[in-house]
């Protein structure tokens, strides 16, 4: 079989930092998934992405020069063969992805939020997601009218999905309000709930902690210590290993481009920005990106309350 070669035009810091340690023999892992815009490779239980530049940066994420192919129809299987050193990824022994002139993406934050901006934005960024947004997961819990409401909580699986979340968030944010150990305990417990390939208290959290890790790099608050070392491995015994990754990311205050943007937009006052931001989001998965501006929504108004 030939050859493919393939050009990344950007690798993040993270995966950058694991590719800069091969230097005897490469890093050996597996394709975890494959969708039309992204593979999955899984590496010691983590998860690294290579994707088209559509899914914008991340920590843990290559992205490809500009590609047409969809690549599921590339040849690629999951569970197939993946050595990566500090030139390329190799995947199947055919796809070749060149890493030597890619850019390191950097996902520290940027720019500083502006607090005044963080009180403003609740009440724009719930309308524009109640306008545009797809509430058929958890970002229901922002719909304002009783009669929409009510609709929403009769559907049998959302109904379901809500009457669960509804205590498990308020469990959580009581322990954040009073500085608990409990908050990293009770999100736990809320991690996995809702179908789909990350479930939408994955998302809801992805959007929550992010928010919080932003305003914690400047001095603004300051959540309880997560000082437990099996935290990973709690969240991975909960939820597939895709949505984990995000859930952990989070965690850590390691963003993805598209949540920087749009938080660094929201925080600073550029609407504009904060509206594309936010519709590229939207863009990923069915109700993904609505469920992770949820998140961020809640951690707004948690913010503006302690």
């Amino acid at each position: 079989m030939n050859v493919r070669n393939f050009t990344a035009n950007s690798i993040g810091n993270l995966f950058s930092q694991k590719v800069r340690v091969v230097i005897m023999k490469p890093l050996k892992g597996k394709i975890h998934s494959i969708f039309r815009s992204v593979i999955n490779i899984e590496l010691d239980g983590d998860l690294y992405t290579i994707g088209k530049p559509k899914i914008g940066n991340g920590p843990f994420t290559v992205l490809l020069d500009q590609i047409m192919d969809d690549l599921n129809l590339i040849g690629l299987e999951q569970g197939d063969l993946v050595l990566i050193d500090e030139k390329g990824i190799l995947l199947k022994n055919f796809v070749l992805i060149d890493l030597s002139n890619s850019l390191i993406w950097n996902s520290e934050w940027q720019m500083p939020p502006e607090l005044e901006e963080i009180f403003k934005i609740v009440p724009f960024l719930k309308d524009f997601v109640l306008q545009e947004g797809n509430l058929d997961g958890i970002g229901a819990l922002l719909i304002r009218d009783a009669n929409k409401r009510e609709k929403v909580f009769d559907n049998k699986s959302q109904g379901l999905i809500l009457n669960k979340a509804i205590p498990l968030i308020e469990k959580m944010l009581e322990g954040l309000r009073t500085y608990s150990a409990s908050f990293w305990c009770d999100l736990i417990e809320f991690v996995g709930l809702g179908p789909g390939l990350t479930p939408s208290s994955d998302d809801f959290l992805v959007g929550f902690l992010l928010t919080f890790r932003y305003l914690e790099v400047f001095n603004l608050v300051k959540l309880p210590k997560l000082d437990f070392s099996d935290f990973d491995d709690k969240i991975k015994c909960k939820t597939n290993l895709i949505s984990a990754s995000g859930v952990i990311q989070a965690a850590n205050g390691q963003p993805f481009e598209l949540i920087r943007d749009l938080l660094q937009s929201s925080f600073s006052g550029n609407r504009i920005q904060t509206i594309l931001s936010a519709l590229r989001l939207m863009d990923r998965g069915s109700t993904s990106g609505t469920d992770i501006l949820t998140g961020i929504i809640y951690a707004c108004q948690t913010f503006q309350a302690m």
